[in-house]
């Protein structure tokens, strides 16, 4: 295959040599193999010189080759088990290392140490309630309300949730929390829909068997 020198960025005037190839190759070989094959780095400048020379590929050889390219169920890519220098060029290898992750390096984004704290607003809460997250270590993070709960009251159990007694999720001081089972957290989700002294008497009779629930634990 003829080797061309890639042009100056920016121009798109093409070379009689790479007239000649375009029109040789445009319904033998896809647009931008083409574009590679004459030093392009876009196809952008052979489908503008294509249009200037008027030709056209016709719609159902585009079609072939769109069908051609799509990779399907099963199939093995090109590079697979090989190494880059044997898909490659070294100038494309070269252009990649400009963006390469290199070993040991972090996001942009990573905090720099544990124990820092954000504040996210969760997007699935309908009411999209903002909570505090702490940094425990690289990559990993937890809410602080439930950190602070655990740090002194252990894992909590399976089927149980740490909440804000007074109803602030910023709040996360150890005094503002409680731990409530699932049906708690359902119920005093649909109390707001009882009438106000019905809300008093279920809030009340949650006291009383946390109260009692404590007992027993504090009693073991």
């Amino acid at each position: 295959m003829a080797k061309f020198r890639r042009t100056p960025e920016g121009l798109t005037t093409l070379t009689p040599e790479q007239d000649i190839y375009i029109n040789e190759n445009y319904l033998i070989v896809p647009i931008k193999t083409i574009a590679r094959n004459i030093g392009k780095t876009s196809d952008l400048a052979v489908r503008t010189r294509m249009t200037q020379l008027g030709l056209i590929v016709p719609p159902e050889l585009s079609a072939a080759r769109k069908k051609e390219g799509m990779f399907r169920k099963g199939s093995v890519p090109v590079n697979k088990g090989k190494k880059q220098f044997e898909y490659m060029s070294p100038e494309q290898i070269e252009r990649t290392k400009a963006t390469r992750f290199k070993k040991g390096s972090s996001p942009h984004n990573t905090c720099e140490k544990d124990g820092v704290i954000r504040i996210r607003t969760d997007h699935k809460d309908r009411n999209g309630r903002q909570y505090k997250w702490i940094r425990i270590s690289l990559g990993k993070w937890k809410q602080l309300h439930v950190y602070n709960w655990e740090l002194k009251n252990g894992n909590v159990p399976e089927g149980s949730l740490v909440t804000f007694k007074d109803g602030d999720s910023l709040n996360t001081e150890i005094e503002n929390l409680e731990l409530i089972t699932m049906e708690q957290n359902m119920l005093r989700n649909s109390i707001q829909n009882y009438p106000e002294d019905m809300k008093e008497i279920m809030l009340l009779k949650g006291q009383i068997k946390r109260q009692i629930n404590k007992h027993k634990k504090d009693s073991k």
